[in-house]
C-alpha cells in the first residue's frame, strides 16, 4: 500500500489534511479573480448567527479528523455530505437526485478528484448550468480571498442549523451558516448554502434533459460543443463582491452596469450603504 505525506493546516475551528502530492499553487481560475475590497471591514456581526449561544455544536457535529481519514477520503466524503444535506433541504422534489442534476452541462460536472471546486467550460447552456458555474466561482472567490489552501474538497464547516427567517415579509425555514464570518470555512458554506437555494428555484424551471451528459439518450458531444471558453477581455476587471458572511459572486468592476454594494452584485449604487469604488 502507498502511502503519501501530508500537511496539517490548521484554521480557527479545524484542521484541514491536505496530500501532498497535490499543488496547492498551481495557478488556477482563482488567481485572475481580485479578492473582495470589504468597504465596511469593521462592520458589526454580533448578530450573526455564528455568535448566537442557541446555535452551539451538538455532540453530533462534533467529528475528528487525522491523516488516515483523508487518506481513505473520509474528508472528502464529509465536505459532499454537507453539500448534499443542503440540496436535500432545499429541494422541491421528495428527494434530491444526484443523478439528476450532476453530470449535466458544462459546469454541473460534481465528479472525479475535485468535485467541487474544479470549473467548468464555459458560461453555461442554460440557467440551471449557469448557477452551477456561479458556485464554482464562488469557491475560486474563497480561496482568492482567503489563500491558496481554501479548497472546497478539504475545508469542511460547522454544520448549518435551520432557523426561521423573515422574508420579504414572510417567516421561512432556512439552514443558516454557522462558522465565523470572513472565515474561509465560513465562505464555503455560504457557497454551498447559495447554491442549493438557488439550484432548487432553477431545476424545477430550467432543467433540460437534452443537456445532461449521460442521460435521457441526449448527445453528449453536442453538449461538449457548446461548452467553449469565451475570448477573455482586456479591459475586464474581474473582483469579488461578498463572501464575508454571505454567498461571494464575481462582477465586473470595470462595467458601468456592475457595482458591489454592500455585498452585493447590483446595477446601480443608489439606495445602499457602501460600494466598492470604481
Amino acid at each position: 500500500m502507498k502511502l503519501f505525506p501530508v500537511f496539517v493546516f490548521f484554521g480557527n475551528n479545524h484542521a484541514a489534511i491536505v496530500n501532498s502530492d497535490f499543488d496547492g499553487h498551481v495557478t488556477g481560475f482563482h488567481r485572475l479573480l481580485k479578492p473582495y475590497p470589504n468597504p465596511d471591514p469593521n462592520a458589526d456581526y454580533s448578530d450573526d448567527p455564528a455568535f448566537d449561544p442557541s446555535f452551539e455544536d451538538l455532540e453530533s457535529d462534533k467529528e475528528d479528523y487525522n491523516v488516515f481519514d483523508f487518506l481513505q477520503g473520509r474528508m472528502q466524503t464529509r465536505r459532499y455530505s454537507q453539500l448534499m444535506e443542503l440540496m436535500t433541504f432545499y429541494s422541491i422534489e421528495p428527494e434530491f437526485d444526484a443523478d439528476k442534476y450532476w453530470n449535466y452541462g458544462c459546469n454541473c460536472m460534481i465528479h472525479g478528484d475535485r468535485p467541487l471546486s474544479d470549473m467548468g467550460t464555459g458560461p453555461g447552456v442554460d440557467r440551471l448550468d449557469k448557477k452551477c458555474r456561479e458556485y464554482k466561482l464562488c469557491q475560486q472567490c474563497a480561496r482568492a480571498q482567503h489563500g491558496e489552501m481554501c479548497i472546497g474538497e478539504f475545508i469542511a464547516y460547522r454544520r448549518p442549523r435551520t432557523k426561521v427567517l423573515v422574508v420579504d415579509g414572510v417567516e421561512e425555514t432556512h439552514k443558516v451558516c454557522r462558522d465565523t464570518p470572513n472565515t474561509c470555512e465560513r465562505a464555503l458554506c455560504e457557497c454551498d448554502l447559495q447554491f442549493a437555494k438557488d439550484h432548487a428555484k432553477m431545476s424545477v424551471v430550467a432543467f433540460e434533459p437534452a443537456h445532461h451528459n449521460m442521460l435521457y439518450n441526449a448527445d453528449h458531444q453536442e453538449i461538449q460543443d457548446m461548452c467553449v471558453r469565451g475570448a477573455k477581455s482586456a479591459t475586464a476587471d474581474r473582483m469579488c463582491c461578498g463572501g464575508v458572511n454571505n454567498a461571494a459572486r464575481v462582477f465586473n468592476n470595470a462595467s458601468p452596469n456592475q457595482f458591489c454594494c454592500d455585498g452585493q452584485v447590483t446595477e446601480s449604487p443608489d439606495g445602499f450603504n457602501s460600494c466598492v469604488p470604481k
